[in-house]
């Protein structure tokens, strides 16, 4: 129960973000990378104080992990930038789809075995991954947006998989989001054509990368070596529903036909793997 609740806040916290992201872009109160560069900083803050409080001492620099750093700061860029262009719900079901491929192809990798439920799971949950992305009259979604948005479940899916052996998660995740708040802020300052900020923008941005990403991505490293990159990959499949509902409540966006059949593809594919009886933990 405890784990189940604690991967529940960790999702609503995926969740949410998506829905401050778009709210903050739909609105013009903020550019996308300027999003992306305060709540990364936002998030490095918060999680540095944090560790500075419980160990009551500066914390000493770690040895910088460049495949995390450079994995979250690719979702941080590709998560905002994507959300220009498309509804939180919708994007939300491309990108954790993106994520469960990309850790399921790296449990591969690793040589974990993947039980033949949790193949049959991702295979469905890839149909309505295909439905939800194919163009129709009711939905149309540009190939960049798409790209985007994959290019940001890449990144996410390899920053999970390396919080599988991380020992102590919220000073690993903390050094992660110092190290790659440098990375996002440079690549922002050099590619940005023309930045705009608001009070709104700003609080938006801070919101989500002090809490719901900072302290919801220090959660998920917490729980990820007790779930195993199979279980942790499904799990995420959750979010876009959470999404999809949020996004319809607070930015008034259309629930679909086509969203709601590739999103009950997606959940059946999730219940299918996640209820498999066995759960590996792999690498």
């Amino acid at each position: 129960m405890r784990i189940f609740i604690l991967t529940a806040i960790a999702m609503i916290c995926f969740a949410v973000n998506s829905i401050l992201n778009r709210l903050a872009l739909i609105d013009g109160v903020i550019g996308s990378g300027e999003f992306a560069a305060i709540r990364i900083a936002t998030g490095a803050i918060i999680l540095f104080l944090l560790v500075f409080m419980r160990d009551r001492s500066i914390p000493i620099p770690a040895r910088p992990n460049f495949v995390a750093i450079i994995s979250l700061s690719a979702y941080m860029l590709g998560f905002s930038y994507a959300y220009t262009i498309m509804d939180a719900g919708i994007g939300a079901l491309i990108l954790f789809g993106g994520v469960q491929m990309t850790m399921f192809l790296m449990a591969l990798f690793y040589k974990n075995s993947v039980q033949w439920q949790q193949w049959v799971g991702m295979i469905i949950a890839l149909i309505g991954m295909i439905i939800l992305t194919y163009p129709t009259d009711t939905i149309s979604i540009s190939i960049k947006a798409i790209l985007l948005m994959l290019f940001a479940a890449i990144g996410w899916g390899v920053y999970s998989v390396r919080g599988k052996a991380v020992i102590d998660p919220t000073k690993t995740t903390a050094w992660n989001f110092i190290y790659g708040a440098m990375l996002v802020i440079i690549i922002v300052i050099l590619t940005s054509e023309r930045g705009f900020i608001t009070n709104q923008g700003i609080i938006l941005a801070m919101i989500s990368g002090g809490l719901t990403s900072g302290l919801g991505y220090a959660l998920w490293y917490y729980i990820m070596p007790e779930l195993g990159i199979i279980k942790a990959a499904l799990a995420q499949l959750c979010v876009p529903v959470i999404a999809i509902i949020l996004g319809a409540l607070f930015l008034n966006e259309e629930i679909s036909l086509v969203v709601i059949i590739s999103g009950l593809f997606i959940f059946v594919g999730i219940g299918i793997g996640i209820l498999s009886k066995t759960s590996n933990k792999g690498h």
